[in-house]
């Protein structure tokens, strides 16, 4: 039982092993050589960013037996039991659990009593944001008029609640999250001395895990070597954060491109049932995307931060798919999607439904729709152009709006009582609305299609977009969906049909170089050649 953990083993013992935070070190070893050091100060920041380590380094640079130093020994009796945890004059207190008055009045009382060994009596209370008002209170008296031996180092993780009588006695730091790449050298020379087997891109899944905190990076590294019988890859990494690989995200982008929504939907829900968290899977893809704009706007692959910089042709690759505001829109989705997963009970189906819209929607008009409304309207007539084009190319005549023929209408009052347009309108948003209840995705689907036909058995012909849709709306379990919430608002024998708006194949593979502004000027030159018209100026 004498292992010690990565966290505690290779906890920073002088200043210079502080990671990611050289504001602070500059400023405190500055204030011990000219000997400025200040009677209250205050650590702020996210956790696992080194406070609680600098204020017990801070602690031995002044206790140290061979004077105050911004270098401690390390080695006299002073520096030890600060290291240990057993200087009588160095105390450390858990705001979270010491957080009344009646502890702050103890403090009081042992404040006035001289060191015993060293020269300070330093107080590090950890989390002091926890402190009740009463306590605050009765700390605020003790800061006002100190004893000059006193020094008083104070962390929190919410400064904003602490009150700002207290502030204004204190010196703060801000501590900052640390950089991945801070992290990666670090954890790099801890793998080297204690002989560790990582892969690199282990090392790099390790540090995005680790959310910019040092000692979270050294903990998973920890839990791996224990899960591991001897190289700690990329998989076990995933396995245990529930981190999605970055094969899949790669295959992720790839049907989003092929606008193959229905394979995505497949693909999230087979990482679901291999334990993948829905909130890594987002903030991995997001991840991609960002490291794609970067790619679009001029960087090279090697300028990357990322764990994707080891898959550059692939990069490359997919960034020739996209244009950036189709980019740009699809991170911001998913950052919707992400506060969405995240105060949901259901996350697996917003991970559907995130699915379904990035294909389902056009990036470049909800751009314009922000930017610039009135290309929108030239936009959305093209649009409209382009899809009479296609459908009579195919020899397939639907009509563009959303009819009910009268004589189908009439059929339908027979069966069911006097039946208006109006009626059916209601009725079709009422099942909608009841199926979106039931499961969301089918919902969705159902709300975009085109009603194209009521025919006289009792059928209704539904336009789709996508063939991926088809596939969603005729899988058995939806079907049986879809009938028992059909009886509610229709006659018994009511089906569906469905059928394709558009006959094109899909997209194998997308033409590189080609965006939406070329595929725009492209269907403009079409559409003047085949009515022989010339652009005019309004």
């Amino acid at each position: 039982m004498n292992y010690q953990g990565l966290a505690r083993k290779w906890r920073p013992q002088l200043f210079e092993e502080i990671v990611g935070q050289s504001h602070v070190v500059k400023t405190l070893k500055n204030a011990i050589s000219l000997d400025r050091i200040g009677q209250a100060y205050l650590f702020a920041g996210p956790r696992g960013t080194g406070k609680t380590s600098t204020a017990r380094i801070l602690a031995k640079a002044l206790n140290c037996a061979k004077g105050e130093t911004s270098s401690p020994c390390n080695q006299c009796s002073n520096c030890l039991e600060i290291i240990r945890g057993e200087s009588p004059d160095v105390l450390e207190i858990d705001g979270a659990s010491n957080r009344g008055i009646d502890e702050i009045r103890q403090l009081r009382e042992k404040i006035e009593f001289a060191p015993l060994k060293a020269r300070h009596k330093i107080y590090i209370i950890d989390e002091i944001h926890m402190l009740t008002r009463e306590a605050f209170n009765a700390l605020l008296k003790t800061l006002e008029e100190p004893p000059s031996h006193v020094i008083f180092i104070f962390a929190t993780t919410a400064p904003e609640k602490i009150p700002q009588t207290i502030l204004s006695r204190c010196q703060r730091f801000d501590f900052r999250k640390i950089l991945l790449s801070d992290i990666l050298n670090r954890l790099n020379q801890i793998v080297k001395k204690e002989d560790i087997k990582v892969t690199r891109e282990a090392l790099h899944l390790i540090a995005e895990g680790a959310e910019n905190s040092m000692r979270d990076a050294e903990k998973i590294l920890d839990q791996l070597i224990s899960y591991t019988d001897g190289t700690v890859s990329e998989e076990d990494v995933t396995d245990i954060l529930g981190m999605v690989e970055k094969k899949y995200l790669f295959e992720f982008t790839r049907n989003l491109a092929k606008r193959d929504g229905l394979a995505n939907v497949n693909l999230a829900n087979y990482l679901m049932r291999r334990g993948k968290s829905p909130e890594h899977l987002i903030r991995g893809w997001q991840r991609l995307f960002r490291d794609l704009i970067m790619l679009k706007m001029g960087m090279e692959v090697e300028q990357l931060e990322s764990l994707f910089f080891s898959s550059s042709e692939l990069l490359k690759e997919q960034t020739s798919w996209f244009g950036p505001a189709e980019l740009i829109y699809y991170l911001e989705a998913l950052s919707r999607a992400e506060q969405a997963i995240r105060f949901s009970s259901q996350p697996e189906i917003h991970l559907e439904l995130l699915m379904i819209q990035l294909v389902s929607s056009d990036p470049l008009s909800n751009r314009l729709k922000e930017k610039e409304p009135e290309l929108l309207e030239i936009y959305e007539a093209i649009k409209k152009l382009e899809r009479k084009l296609r459908v009579s190319a195919s020899a397939i005549s639907f009509p563009e709006k959303t009819v009910i023929p009268r004589e189908n209408m009439a059929e339908l009052s027979e069966k069911k009582g006097a039946l208006t347009e109006g009626d059916f309108s209601q009725r079709w948003a009422g099942f909608i609305r009841r199926v979106s209840e039931r499961k969301k995705t089918v919902g969705t689907i159902l709300a975009q299609a085109k009603i194209l036909e009521i025919n006289d058995s009792g059928s209704i012909i539904l336009g789709l977009e996508q063939e991926f849709q088809r596939n969603i709306l005729k899988k058995p379990e939806n079907q049986s969906l879809l009938q028992q919430v059909v009886k509610e608002f229709f006659e018994p024998g009511f089906s569906f049909v469905y059928h394709l708006l558009r006959r094109e194949k899909d997209i194998k593979k997308p033409e590189k170089g080609r965006n939406q502004h070329i595929r725009l000027r492209k269907i403009v030159t079409q559409t003047i050649d085949l009515f022989d018209g010339e652009i005019v100026k309004g």
